[in-house]
């Protein structure tokens, strides 16, 4: 039996019931008219199906309700319960993110989906970064926040200059300029000298980090191995001397009669009288080690045969 078959079994089925309700009740005053535009037991069908459709299937099927959303109220306040303004708060719900600012008092009001997850932070220079996990329901939704104010950390500098041995470089004139990483920014006073061995700089707010970009000690250079970057408060920076080259003078030393002469004494002298070295001649000769440069020499026999030259 095909399926053509079953609804004809059943369309008789069903005029026959109208049959019987007709003979109480004159039904095909309505049915007849519709019969002759549709069969009205295929629009019965059609009914059916769509009433099971209604109130059967509908139900079964997941629709999501609408979003009941809930007014955020935070208010933001020091440590010391003073209203806050400006502070930077940030919203994540559900992916979205909203970005507001704490009015005069304090204050900010945001929209968000009720009974859901929210991830809230508030930032303002000067304090720790607050970070919390909410879930506002209701109407409205109020919570307060207080931010707890940073640690201030000391900006003031000390540098200390130290020689090979660790000991500071009292009366050596250095001369030390920084910079700052931020650009634009420069510290107050920029280059600084000292003959103690020490210097202390309090570099500005907005600085970023403070370097040294050059150092200038004479006879002196810097450790290669430190760092020119000052991040503690206190930093020691190692200078190594530089070993001046020397060189010899070999001296021949002679009487007027062209004697060669012993234990003479022979001083080497810079040109503003201080005395370098000293040696004695030994059989007319005498030899002294010195850097290049200027100077004068002076021999003095201190057994008094002879004059000094």
């Amino acid at each position: 039996m095909g399926i053509k078959d079953i609804y004809f079994r059943l369309e008789d089925a069903y005029y026959k019931v109208l049959d019987r309700i007709n003979a109480a009740i004159p039904v095909y005053k309505i049915i007849d008219p519709i019969d002759k535009v549709v069969p009205s037991f295929a629009l019965l069908i059609l009914i059916v199906a769509a009433l099971i459709g209604f109130f059967v299937v509908l139900p079964l099927i997941n629709i999501a309700p609408e979003a009941q959303y809930t007014e955020l109220e935070l208010e933001i306040t020091s440590d010391k319960n003073i209203p806050l303004a400006g502070v930077e708060v940030t919203i994540v719900q559900d992916g979205n993110i909203q970005k507001r600012q704490s009015n005069p008092l304090g204050k900010i009001t945001i929209l968000v989906i009720a009974g859901r997850g929210v991830e809230l932070s508030a930032e303002k220079s000067g304090y720790e970064k607050y970070s919390r996990s909410l879930s506002p329901s209701g109407a409205s939704f109020k919570y307060a926040i207080k931010l707890i104010g940073a640690a201030i950390t000391p900006r003031d500098k000390t540098i200390t200059f130290v020689g090979a041995d660790g000991k500071k470089l009292g009366g050596v004139k250095i001369t030390v300029e920084f910079s700052c990483s931020t650009p634009g920014v420069e510290p107050e006073p920029r280059t600084i000298e000292t003959t103690s061995g020490e210097i202390k700089i309090t570099p500005p707010e907005n600085c970023g980090a403070l370097s040294i970009s050059r150092i200038s000690a004479p006879n002196y250079r810097q450790n290669e191995e430190d760092s020119l970057r000052i991040d503690e408060t206190s930093e020691i920076i190692k200078l190594e001397a530089i070993v001046p080259a020397t060189g010899e003078l070999r001296m021949k030393v002679v009487s007027d009669a062209a004697e060669l002469l012993s234990n003479v004494r022979v001083v080497l002298y810079s040109p503003d009288g201080v005395e370098q070295t000293r040696t004695y001649s030994d059989y007319g000769y005498a030899t002294l080690k010195a850097s290049p440069g200027s100077y004068y020499v002076v021999a003095t026999d201190e057994a008094n045969r002879y004059a000094s030259a």
